[in-house]
């Protein structure tokens, strides 16, 4: 037999795993089944968005290593820790010009295959020349030639 609940707001009896975690409850779970539970979030974000903003930016701030392994994990499909072997593996190096400093993730625009990590300077170079060997090529040529 599945425990069963009953959700305080809508009054619905429900099963235990419609219900989120609550240290603080006796139980463990919420008051609230989850919809119900979104529903009061959602409303309460609405009526605070000032708060809402303030909390946000006081959680970045004291995690910024969780927001950096989302955005990884967003924007490229590598974690934080990935990331890192990556740097350790080039010594912390740009893969193109050597620099150390801060690094970052060098993809393919159309396949969205990470490739290595690069420096900032030629993440902007790579991308003004359309990631086009033949536009890097003829800028050596170009170069070579009016040494």
């Amino acid at each position: 037999m599945i425990d069963m609940k009953t959700c305080l707001k809508c009054g619905e009896e429900k099963p235990l795993d419609n219900f989120s975690r609550d240290k603080s409850a006796k139980d463990g779970l919420q008051h609230y089944c989850q919809p119900c539970g979104r529903a009061e979030n959602k409303l309460w974000r609405e009526k605070n968005p000032e708060k809402r903003r303030t909390d946000h930016r006081r959680w970045g701030q004291k995690n910024p290593e969780k927001i950096l392994n989302t955005r990884l994990q967003c924007l490229y499909g590598i974690s934080l820790s990935s990331f890192i072997q990556m740097a350790i593996a080039q010594n912390a190096q740009c893969a193109i010009c050597g620099t150390q400093g801060k690094l970052c993730v060098d993809h393919d625009h159309k396949t969205g295959k990470v490739r290595k990590l690069i420096c900032g300077s030629c993440n902007s170079f790579i991308g003004l020349a359309k990631e086009s060997p033949t536009v890097l090529q003829r800028a050596i040529s170009y170069l070579q030639d009016h040494a």
